[in-house]
């Protein structure tokens, strides 16, 4: 009985000692979460709209977008409606590609066109002679339904709706 009871009011003692602190620093003014406020300015317009497969996707043009009025960054948005990475011009018959899906970190958030991670490796392929166009199908926001949805395109894409095989899901060539 001694235990059960040590068992029960120890366990007890510390929750009252949590409420009761947690009603003392509310009463002295504190709030448990403040959210900062963000704030983004985009010019033209915003950089996306409504999809009806994707829910959200990016809109094509060159976007000047400002982040609680003092950050600034540019992005550009090719007519695939995807961010560029540098090399957009290459005919897609005479290259392998490499399509990178993600959120905002592979979109490049925050980020001019030439430092996102897609421009980048685009550029070190360009360097090294390396015959393959990299796509960023990154847009921020998006989570493993919108990937899936989107590798459903590629596959579609890549073979016009056949099988695909594993080398050309890894060799990026359809």
């Amino acid at each position: 009985m001694r235990v059960f009871r040590t068992i029960f009011l120890v366990p007890f003692a510390i929750l009252v000692a949590l409420a009761t602190g947690e009603a003392i620093v509310r009463l002295a003014g504190f709030k448990p979460y403040h959210e900062a406020e963000i704030k983004f300015d985009y010019r033209p317009k915003p950089p996306g709209g409504l999809d009806s497969i994707y829910g959200y996707s990016l809109a094509p043009g060159y976007y000047t977008i400002i982040k609680n009025d003092t950050f600034v960054y540019h992005a550009t948005h090719n007519d695939r409606r995807r961010r560029i990475t540098g090399y957009d011009t290459l005919n897609d018959d005479h290259f392998g590609k490499v399509i990178i899906l993600g959120c905002s970190f592979t979109y490049g958030d925050c980020l001019e066109d030439s430092c996102t991670h897609p421009f980048i490796l685009q550029n070190l392929f360009k360097e090294h002679n390396v015959p393959l166009k990299v796509e960023n199908w990154g847009v921020g926001g998006y989570c493993p339904a919108q990937f899936f949805l989107q590798a459903k395109e590629i596959i579609r894409d890549t073979v016009g709706g056949g099988a695909l095989r594993s080398d050309q899901l890894f060799a990026g060539r359809g």
